[in-house]
């Protein structure tokens, strides 16, 4: 089981995560709350509004708990107005924009659900505003959860949730909002665990990748005696190849004979006749 944090703007879009996965008070520094469920391992941290807020609670979080970085999984949930989207959907957020920078943020998105872009705005989004991007949803604290969270994570670590509340920014009944809202956590919960799973397999093969890779250049650099230098673009190049999807199983079937008899400068041409079907040069 993963770590997760859950981030929220307010108390009240926290409520039914806190009720979900009982935890305590971990630590409190002015406007910033956070809460940990041991059981779960689960921490859910309140920031209050804006992208001030939501940046500062999150480096606090991360200066804190540093140790966390390598696995967390970070889920910034809460309401957002739109224009068109229907009234108390939920959205899996596949696109962050801010408002003010058109800047963009593209979160990795791993499960099939409904998808929408997120518009963040350092104020609340009136009616006018949302029309200029219609089938956008509009909140005060997702583009900067993003651009604080990439500092200390990666991509894949970072996802975003988002539950309409209003379609003219603003909210008519307060009561209902809560209450449909509260009726979608199964939906969340079952969004989040999907998430999960789905990383748990890439970090998998992740690791399974790293140990290839470990391999593959202790048995190049015993066979073509590589410098340390060799060993480092070796390592860069299957990473690349990795990164770019291609295939290295062809370098378990390369044989260039008794290498320990051929002279370092076919050694060296060798290795770098490795590089180039890495790079596919």
């Amino acid at each position: 089981m993963l770590p997760k944090l859950f981030v929220f703007a307010h108390f009240e879009e926290a409520q039914l995560f806190l009720n979900t996965f009982p935890a305590k008070l971990h630590f409190q520094l002015k406007t910033i709350q956070c809460y940990y469920s041991e059981e779960n391992n689960v921490y859910i941290l309140i920031t209050g509004s804006g992208f001030f807020n939501i940046s500062v609670a999150l480096s606090v979080f991360f200066e804190r708990y540093a140790y966390l970085k390598k696995d967390i999984l970070t889920f910034n949930i809460g309401i957002a107005g739109s224009f068109n989207k229907p009234l108390y959907q939920v959205f899996y957020i596949s696109k962050i924009t801010n408002y003010h920078t058109l800047r963009s943020f593209y979160p990795d998105v791993f499960i099939p659900f409904p998808m929408a872009e997120l518009v963040s705005i350092e104020f609340p989004a009136d009616k006018k505003i949302m029309a200029e991007y219609p089938d956008a949803l509009f909140d005060m604290e997702g583009y900067a959860f993003a651009t604080a969270s990439k500092f200390f994570l990666k991509n894949h670590q970072i996802h975003c949730i988002k539950f309409v509340s209003d379609n003219d920014g603003c909210i008519q009944d307060m009561d209902e909002l809560l209450n449909r809202y509260e009726l979608s956590a199964n939906s969340m919960l079952s969004m989040v665990q999907q998430i999960e799973k789905e990383v748990q397999a890439y970090f998998k093969k992740e690791e399974n990748f790293d140990e290839e890779v470990q391999n593959i250049v202790s048995k190049w650099s015993e066979k073509l005696h590589l410098t340390h230098s060799q060993k480092m673009q070796l390592h860069k190049a299957l990473m690349y190849c990795k990164q770019h999807n291609k295939n290295i199983d062809f370098i378990h079937s390369l044989n260039f004979g008794d290498t320990k008899k051929i002279s370092k400068h076919e050694r060296n041409r060798y290795f770098q006749n490795i590089l180039k079907q890495l790079y596919y040069v």
